[in-house]
């Protein structure tokens, strides 16, 4: 029998974002600077291990080869006591900036400077996605 870990491909790059920024204004920035063309998509829904739904905001930018997401980690919910985290172990992240890019159009490593000298980028972390205990909540990546 497979299970998930057998089965999904975590070989995409995944930035974890320290950043006070809205979304829309993180978005714009990133496509100005980054060159890239973030559009708002609906949100994700995702259910936790408490099999509780929450939504999650994001952006994403497709080419031919690439797919780069902006995810907020906090969900939208109204009530304080009903927030979520896409990723609760990285609780203290804002955003994850997911990008998958085989043919490295998006030189990454040129992304992480880039980001490194945006002051509203108050810290970044490179994750390994493979490591994560709720990794699962990342499988609409490749929805």
């Amino acid at each position: 029998m497979h299970r998930l870990d057998d089965i999904f491909d975590y070989s995409f790059d995944l930035l974890a974002l320290l950043c006070s920024a809205k979304p829309h204004k993180l978005a714009w920035i990133f496509n100005h600077k980054l060159h890239l063309h973030f559009q708002r998509d609906a949100n994700l829904c995702i259910k936790t291990r408490d099999n509780a739904a929450h939504s999650f905001l994001h952006y994403s930018y497709q080419t031919d080869h690439a797919k780069v997401r902006l995810v907020r980690n906090k969900s939208l919910e109204a009530r304080p006591q009903a927030v979520a985290f896409i990723l609760p172990e990285l609780s203290q992240y804002d955003y994850f900036l997911l990008i998958d890019d085989p043919t490295n159009a998006h030189n990454f490593d040129k992304v992480k400077a880039v980001l490194r000298n945006l002051p509203t980028i108050e810290h970044q972390l490179l994750v390994d996605a493979s490591t994560l205990k709720n990794k699962e909540n990342l499988m609409f990546y490749y929805g």
